[in-house]
């Protein structure tokens, strides 16, 4: 170039996006080439960082709940559980008379039993609390979050004048030492405390207590009772009697007389009652433990409050031995009251006598009753008792009775009426058995569930019950006579083909003997039974699937058969040894017994072998589910805790989300509603949530709860939105808990993504995005919908108003805008559609390419619900600079790189383009704009100016 100063052009071009908050990228090029234009990372601001600036990632986004990043509180889905049942008996547990409500109160109870294999006493302590309401006839289960648990042969008193009873100790897998007070009008527990008791009284049991409430004082007396010391066939007696005053729990107890000076010996199983305005305690019988023999007592004492002296008194010459009889003061005759009890040490007869001491006189009568036949109880010792001074009324439940060498317990509830000296019987509910391995089967024609236990019974059959949902009822178990009939098993495999009203049973293993002498047996026949005649057929010997246990079988109503997936067989039959299947089978019936056939995928991978896990079959989804398990391979045992998916559309299995920890006999039930698996089981007390939509658990744990189950019986009615469970070592019952009535989203969707993929462009065309939710019974039930696209600031929100039929944005910064909306009623589901146009600013990053949805459905009168999906969208703004770019002067004519120009020439720039990367789609010309950037000079630097070459 000649004639003039040089100057050499470095060009570069700067991209400048049409919109306020451009986000600017740069290249620097001769060459022609496809250069993609760097994005700057966004950046997130942290409070308290001194205001800095700090790189985080989506995870540390979500933790810090940076704008709607965190969802909104979630309306929990359950309601609690209930409990129907009647108390299961027992002996040595309270029964409390609260006279203002008409209803009797029963707490636990239940059983001591010896283990001769492992030489120590067992308690098993009822962790049950039934009301017997008077004016409605009914029992009801209290079940409560806070209270003693289960325990047998406490101390007790009823306090009638403050609506509560007390209950000191007791026995529980061991012995306790803790004093609670239950409200009768609150219905709740409480823990008192005192300093030195009960270190000073120590842990005792079966030992009677009285409460003095004269003058206004609140003491409770408790005498004798058994020590603690479980591994002793012969337990010893407990010695001492105290004052424990409630008024004051900052007071130790008082250490009172015990009467042994005088020839009283310590027992335990006695009775003890309190003439408050004689100031007298009186107490009879027991059992004294001299020598490692038992010693049955069969004396009468009375103390003296004011002077703190025991006295003998005369029994009639005609009681018999009378051990575990309850005694009673009436005040208003001034007389003790006996009733019950063995009457003679290893006899069978228990008392039915009304004993009647006579306080002034010194002297014992009697009421016989000969009307066997009318509502008087059969005799009985240990019950539970209450006599309320009220209502005159000497209360009576449960209890044991012996037949022959054996002992029983009663659980029938009875009172007497003093003034008449009647007695009154109690309506008695049929319980069920409490078993595991039973199914329910529902028949909604005439609203019952049925139940089909396989388990042990008394007669070593199958047998069937029925639960009626309207009256809340048991029938009693039906056995069929007959000899087609299975035989008593357990872990068999179960399903209900409700056309047909027929379950089928598979499988199943029991066990004989005890000890070196146990042996294990696998069973591989197929029964079934019509539970419109509970008649039984024989289908298989030996069914094609083979013999195997610990499986859930499911039902298909779409193709009229079963699947099932696994189990285990035991390897010999004198080890609990085994190994697992891993194959996935139908069972189709047919006139001939059916057949079975393993299903094969067509790909993939697919589950390991294992036993114990839950499966469901969805009709509406075609889909079977599988849920963990074990694989009890003695070389490598393993416990599951993935969730399989097998979708018969494509034959294929897909692991899903895994729960957090293994599980073992979990059981799955469907929410048609909510497109939601319950998990109930697996040893557990909590009920797990998997939303299908979103591939994710939820924890529901209600404060009351059965207990931890396993291989219990559960159904889940979809019109009644209630989950009822049944056996597998729960609380004895059938309980229920309900699914509220909630909106349910159906689905979020991406109506026309770009490459039929899931991607969009900012600025090039709006996209439409919908969502689909179902009422429980229409427009009504809906507030307002929120759809919330998230990017990086925060999110982009649609809000539909349901009482306005109406949309409107809310967003912090302009990130996007909409184009078009509508919303369609079609019965009880609603469609929301919107067309989004993303603006440049809603750009991508590495950490947050995918990005995410939410939609909240807000209820009027129905529960909400929310949910999000991740990954579930694209938005892209990457763009390329392509093509050759031309630089002519109007001097010069054509230039290239390093060509130095005359000061002054005029420049024409063309030949580049903007396009998206990596497509073939162009934005529109007027959203982007093309500039000269810094890196003009001069040879002495003092050329061209920038603003001379626009």
């Amino acid at each position: 170039m000649k004639n003039g100063r040089r100057t050499l052009l470095h060009i570069a071009f700067v991209l400048i996006l049409s919109f306020l908050f451009a986000i600017p990228v740069q290249a620097s090029f001769w060459k022609s080439a496809d250069l993609g234009m760097e994005e700057r990372r966004p950046v997130e601001t942290v409070p308290g960082k001194d205001n800095g600036l700090i790189e985080l990632t989506e995870e540390q986004i979500d933790d810090l709940g940076l704008g709607i990043m965190s969802p909104p509180p979630r309306s929990e889905p359950w309601n609690e559980w209930q409990r129907y049942s009647y108390h299961r008996g027992g002996e040595d547990g309270l029964v409390a008379y609260q006279q203002s409500e008409n209803r009797v109160f029963i707490y636990g109870g239940g059983r001591a039993s010896w283990s001769n294999q492992q030489n120590y006493w067992s308690y098993t302590g009822y962790d049950d609390l039934f009301i017997y309401d008077f004016d409605d006839n009914k029992w009801y289960a209290l079940e409560r979050s806070t209270s003693p648990g289960g325990r047998v042969g406490f101390s007790y008193v009823v306090d009638e004048a403050k609506e509560r009873f007390i209950i000191y100790g007791g026995m529980s897998g061991s012995m306790l030492d803790d004093l609670w007070i239950f409200d009768m009008n609150t219905l709740q527990w409480s823990k008192t405390l005192f300093p030195g008791f009960p270190t000073q009284i120590g842990r005792r049991g079966y030992a009677p207590m009285v409460l003095d409430t004269a003058g206004g004082a609140e003491d409770l007396y408790i005498l004798f009772g058994m020590k603690d010391d479980q591994y002793n066939y012969y337990v010893d007696n407990m010695t001492g009697f105290y004052k424990i005053d409630l008024k004051n729990p900052g007071t130790a107890p008082v250490s009172l007389n015990d009467g042994r000076s005088s020839g009283m010996l310590p027992r335990y199983h006695h009775s003890m009652c309190i003439d408050e305005e004689g100031r007298k305690i009186y107490m009879f019988g027991g059992m004294h433990m001299p020598n490692e023999t038992y010693e049955y007592l069969h004396d009468f004492w009375v103390y003296d409050m004011i002077s703190n002296t025991w006295t003998q008194l005369t029994t009639h010459p005609d009681m018999p031995l009378n051990y575990g009889a309850r005694i009673f003061f009436r005040p208003t005759d001034d007389k003790v009251y006996l009733w019950g009890g063995r009457e003679t040490s290893g006899g069978t007869a228990e008392n039915e006598t009304l004993w009647i001491y006579d306080t002034d006189l010194g002297s014992w009568d009697r009421h016989d009753y000969y009307d066997i036949g009318t509502d008087v109880p059969n005799g009985r010792l240990l019950y539970h008792f209450h006599y309320s001074a009220l209502s005159d009324r000497f209360f009576v439940f449960g209890g044991r009775y012996y037949s022959g060498s054996r002992s029983y317990r009663y659980r029938d509830l009875s009172y007497l009426n003093l003034q008449t000296r009647t007695w009154t019987l109690f309506p008695l509910t049929y319980n069920a058995n409490d078993n595991t391995n039973g199914i329910f089967a529902y028949e909604s024609s005439l609203n019952m569930l049925h139940y089909i236990g396989p388990g042990t019974s008394s007669n070593g059959t199958a047998y069937t019950y029925y639960y009626d949902l309207s009256e809340k009822e048991w029938s009693p178990a039906i056995y069929n006579t007959n000899d087609a009939n299975p035989h008593s098993r357990s872990s068999a495999g179960m399903t209900y083909d409700e056309q047909n009203n027929t379950v089928y049973i598979y499988g199943g293993q029991y066990t004989t003997g005890w000890g070196s002498n146990r042996r294990y047996h696998n069973l591989g026949d197929m029964w079934k039974v019509d539970l419109s005649t509970n008649a039984w057929e024989k289908i298989w010997d030996t069914a094609g699937g083979g013999m195997r246990h610990g499986f859930d079988m499911v039902w298909d109503s779409n193709r009229g058969r079963a699947y099932f997936f696994g189990g285990r067989y035991y390897l010999t039959e004198t080890s609990s040894a085994s190994n697992a299947y891993g194959d996935f089978q139908a069972y189709i019936p047919g006139p001939t017994g059916g057949i079975f056939e393993e299903i094969t995928p067509s790909g993939g991978p697919v589950p390991g072998a294992r036993y114990g896990a839950g499966a469901i079959y969805i009709p509406e989804l075609d889909k079977f589910y599988l849920c963990a398990g074990r694989d009890p391979n003695p070389d490598n045992t393993i416990d599951y805790r993935d969730l399989w998916e097998f979708d018969f559309s494509t034959m294929r299995w897909t692991q899903l989300k895994s729960l957090s920890s293994p599980m073992v006999f979990p059981k799955l039930d469907y929410d048609p509603l909510t497109k939601e698996l319950y998990l109930t089981g697996g040893d557990d007390y909590v009920i797990k949530r998997y939303r299908i939509l979103e591939n994710a658990w939820y924890t529901m744990d209600p404060d009351i709860n059965p207990g931890s189950m396993s291989g219990q019986a559960h159904i889940f009615l979809p019109e009644t939105r209630d989950l009822w469970v049944y056996g597998g070592g729960i609380k004895p019952g059938i309980w229920k808990i309900g699914m509220p009535y909630r909106l349910a989203i159906q689905s979020i969707y991406f109506k026309d993504p770009e490459d039929g993929g899931k991607n969009a462009y900012s600025m090039l065309r709006p996209y439409t995005f919908g969502t689909v939710i179902k009422t429980v019974s229409g427009p009504d039930d809906l507030d307002r919908v929120t759809m919330s696209f998230i990017h990086r600031k925060g999110a982009y929100k649609i809000v539909y108003n349901a009482s306005s039929n109406s949309f409107h944005e809310q967003e912090s910064g302009d990130y996007a805008e909409i184009t078009d909306t509508s919303a369609v009623w079609d019965g009880k589901l609603l469609t929301l559609e919107a067309s989004v146009l993303f603006h440049w600013n809603f750009s991508s990053r590495p950490n947050l390419v995918d990005r995410r949805i939410s939609v909240d459905a807000r209820g009027t009168t129905v529960a909400s619900d929310f949910l999000e999906v991740k990954s579930f969208f694209t938005v892209k703004n990457r763009i390329d600079l392509i093509g050759d770019l031309s630089v002519v002067g109007d001097i010069q004519g054509e230039l290239s790189g390093n060509d130095w120009v005359q000061a002054g020439e005029m420049l024409n720039f063309s030949g580049p383009m903007v396009r998206y990367s990596n497509s073939d789609l162009f934005p529109p010309p007027d959203t982007y704009t093309l500039l000269l950037s810094e890196g003009l000079y001069t040879e002495n630097n003092d050329g061209l100016l920038l603003t001379d070459i626009y």
